[in-house]
């Protein structure tokens, strides 16, 4: 997949962009975004590929988990398990 920089205003995010990095997500690619710190990597949570790409490129060993974002509340045990 090319590299390709979608700039999104932070302030007025348009959705047609937004629209752009899901379908690039959806389709197995990497996205950057920035945080308050750094720039974050992020792929489909679902998409097993994905996940094996991202810790390639961040040279992750594999036994020190990532970060996860998630959109919705409900979504936190079907991803996170049980939180104690």
């Amino acid at each position: 997949m090319k590299t390709r920089v979608i700039k999104v205003d932070a302030l007025n995010p348009e959705i047609d962009k937004i629209r752009d990095a899901a379908l690039v997500l959806a389709k197995g690619g990497l996205v950057a975004f920035p945080t308050e710190t750094v720039y974050g990597l992020g792929v489909n949570l679902e998409d097993k590929k994905a996940i094996a790409r991202l810790y390639e490129v961040k040279n992750r060993p594999r036994d020190k988990p990532l970060s996860i974002h998630i959109a919705h509340e409900h979504d936190i045990e079907r991803f996170a398990g049980d939180i104690s």
